[in-house]
């Protein structure tokens, strides 16, 4: 018979013969079998992304020079499904509920380039650190995680600092997630 018994676990001295029956570990001169208890309720099914929308640039043979203030253009729409995402113009997104934003993007920079940064506007308040430009040539990249708490809101990729120059060719592109509702979120 056992020494000790807790809810779900029974102790028994060691040595004890068991043949059959679940795992067993010996610990402290005990062997534990663990007793399975009822199973819970099924949580709720995940929902998965409501919305994303993808876009890039298409400069062609033309190098792009965009001054400080300028927004990034995104000049051929990609892939996208939802509602909560829109692209408005070439250079605007507009996210059209409230939840939380996953916004991914990768600018090419010109060989001549000046060394300026990008960085993320929503409503026209700056919303995410600069990404800063070292070396002409290079690609700037980052992925920024916004909480959006009024709708609808207008998104941008505004350069700052010295300006930039766009590579030619298909040189940047975005693709923006709505992740999760506002209801998600901590309180």
């Amino acid at each position: 018979m056992a020494d000790y018994k807790y809810p779900g676990v029974t102790c028994y001295p060691n040595g004890s013969n068991f043949s059959t029956g679940p795992s067993r570990q010996r610990s402290s001169g005990y062997v534990v079998r663990t007793i399975p208890g009822p199973q819970g309720p099924a949580g709720p099914a995940g929902s998965g992304l409501s919305s994303a929308l993808s876009a890039y640039n298409d400069a062609g043979a033309v190098e792009l020079a965009l001054a400080a203030g300028a927004a990034v253009p995104f000049n051929t729409p990609g892939a996208s499904f939802g509602e909560a995402i829109t692209q408005t113009d070439d250079t605007t997104f507009s996210l059209n509920e409230t939840g939380f934003y996953s916004v991914d993007y990768s600018v090419g920079t010109a060989a001549v380039s000046a060394l300026g940064g990008i960085h993320l506007e929503v409503g026209g308040a700056t919303v995410s650190p600069s990404t800063t430009l070292l070396n002409a040539g290079a690609r700037l990249s980052k992925e920024v995680l916004l909480r959006v708490d009024a709708a609808p809101a207008n998104l941008q990729l505004v350069v700052d600092g010295l300006g930039l120059t766009v590579a030619s060719g298909t040189s940047s592109d975005v693709t923006i997630k709505k992740v999760a509702d506002l209801s998600q979120a901590p309180q």
